[in-house]
């Protein structure tokens, strides 16, 4: 039940995602794409083995995904490493620092995740 969870739950963040960049609230966007992402993966790690690290940094939730499903996604981390760490930064920022986003960062946040899921449907199989 508790991956079935984490799936749904990050399908509504990706939904709200979209709907913040139609507002143009591209802190937002990067805020649910982050979610998005940190729960897909949590997922992911949980349908192979039962649990999931309990951590909300995508570095180690990348690391440990590798760890499960192998060099596809140390190539994926590598690609994007550098998006990746600005939608990770959007986590704390959202809370905490006065740190803003554009809409090019959005655009291209939201076109990872697209990406991100393609790709994750492709290791769950």
């Amino acid at each position: 039940m508790g991956g079935v969870f984490l799936k749904e739950r990050a399908k509504e963040f990706c939904e709200e995602a979209k709907e913040a960049y139609k507002r143009k609230r591209y802190n937002l966007v990067l805020f649910f794409v982050e979610q998005t992402l940190q729960l897909y993966i949590k997922y992911l790690i949980f349908k192979k083995i039962d649990d999931y690290p309990k951590t909300h940094s995508l570095e180690v939730l990348f690391s440990e995904l590798e760890k499960v499903y192998g060099a596809k996604v140390k190539k994926f981390t590598e690609k994007y490493g550098n998006l990746l760490k600005l939608i990770e930064l959007s986590y704390i920022g959202a809370r905490y620092l006065p740190v803003s986003f554009s809409e090019e960062n959005a655009k291209e946040s939201l076109n990872l995740v697209k990406v991100f899921l393609k790709f994750a449907d492709e290791i769950e199989k």
